[in-house]
């Protein structure tokens, strides 16, 4: 007698059920590896995955679990051999797109939701300084709205509470100047406008403030 059925398109053990609430049939092995497996220790008692079904953790054992993982790195080997399995037409996503009924069930859900002041300080913290994924030699989050903008960053000051906001005197260079200063002055660098005169002030700023710096007379 055959070992295994057909059920749904899937190939499964005529006489061996999972163990978990689901009762479903365990899967046949697809490889030659697997059956053996089979062979050699003994068909599996759940489907892949529902040993734990229903089952909670201590807090105790999670703790367990977490201090054995933690500070263990995958090697970049690994971690390219994961990129592979999970790429083009591989990913589980390839080629699917969610419906519009199911597009709106998901903004329904979050819909009307705030999240509260103590989490979003707490956002505001994990992102703080060195935190910022953006963070590059002080700068933060301005190299990483210039990179968005399609421009370089290459400033030739360093951020500080008077000078606080960043003017590129073109598609590069950036000099940080004060916010007011950089929001009266009207320009466009696209189109060049106004360029001549809040360029002008910039460098003004930037040698006052680098004379102070060095302690000359300006």
């Amino acid at each position: 007698m055959a070992k295994w059925i057909i059920e749904n398109g899937i190939k499964v053990y005529k006489n061996h059920f999972c163990h978990c609430p689901c009762h479903g049939r365990i899967p046949y092995p697809k490889s030659s590896a697997s059956k053996s497996n089979h062979e050699k220790r003994g068909i599996p008692k759940y489907i892949r995955g529902h040993w734990n079904r229903g089952k909670k953790f201590s807090k105790e054992h999670r703790e367990n679990m977490s201090k054995a993982q933690t500070g263990k790195h995958l090697s970049e080997e690994t971690c390219l051999k994961l990129s592979k399995a999970h790429s083009g037409e591989n990913n589980y996503w390839f080629g699917k797109t969610l419906s519009e009924e199911h597009i709106e069930k998901l903004r329904a859900v979050k819909l009307g939701k705030k999240m509260s002041k103590d989490t979003c300080e707490k956002m505001r913290i994990a992102r703080l300084g060195e935190k910022n994924p953006n963070f590059v030699d002080g700068y933060g989050q301005e190299r990483g709205n210039s990179k968005f903008r399609g421009r370089g960053f290459f400033p030739l000051n360093k951020k500080t509470k008077i000078a606080d906001t960043q003017h590129h005197i073109d598609e590069d260079i950036v000099i940080f100047i004060p916010r007011e200063m950089h929001e009266k002055n009207w320009h466009n660098l696209k189109t060049g406008e106004g360029m001549d005169k809040i360029n002008a002030l910039a460098f003004e700023f930037y040698t006052i403030q680098w004379c102070e710096e060095h302690d000359i007379e300006y």
